[in-house]
Order: structure tokens, then sequence, then C-alpha cells
């Protein structure tokens, strides 16, 4: 069975972050490129993913399969995410 309930909490809660995350950017007056955000949108899928396979493999009483899909999908977004991150620094200290 679905659970709607689960998906309109993770809804409501990343739509009010990525609300709050783009009306901070423009406070700062911090513009991102369009492979900033592309980058960031890949790295929040693989985040979401890795959460819901880490849960999903807790449920099903696979507890090694979901630390290392947690640890696989996990790794690469924060990769991707100090990436972005640091294009913006170095772009913002330039300027």
């Amino acid at each position: 069975m679905f659970d709607f309930t689960a998906v309109l909490i993770t809804g409501a809660i990343l739509g009010a972050a990525i609300t709050l995350l783009v009306s901070w950017l423009r406070s700062k007056n911090i513009g991102l490129k369009w492979y900033e955000w592309l980058m960031s949108l890949v790295g929040l899928a693989l985040v979401i993913m890795a959460i819901q396979h880490f849960m999903g493999s807790q449920i099903e009483m696979y507890m090694t399969a979901g630390w290392f899909g947690a640890l696989a999908m996990g790794i690469p977004a924060l990769i991707l995410f100090v990436i972005v991150w640091r294009l913006v620094a170095v772009r913002q200290k330039a300027s």
C-alpha cells in the first residue's frame, strides 16, 4: 500500500526548504548559474533516493544493504553539494 501522507509531508518540507533557500539567496544577492542549479537538483534527488532506500531496506530487515545503499547515494550527493558551494563561494569572492 502506498502511503500518501509520507509523500505529502516530504513534498511540504522540500517545498518550504527550497522556498527559504531561494529567498535567502535573493536577500544576499547571490546568483546561481544554471549548471549549479542542475547539480543541486541532482544532489537533492540522490539524497531523497538514499533516504528512501535506507528506510525501505530497514523495513525489510536488510540492515547492511540499507547502510551501503545510503552511502552509495549519499556520498555523491554530498560531493555535488560541496562542489556547488565552492563554485558559488569562489565566484562571490572574485566579485
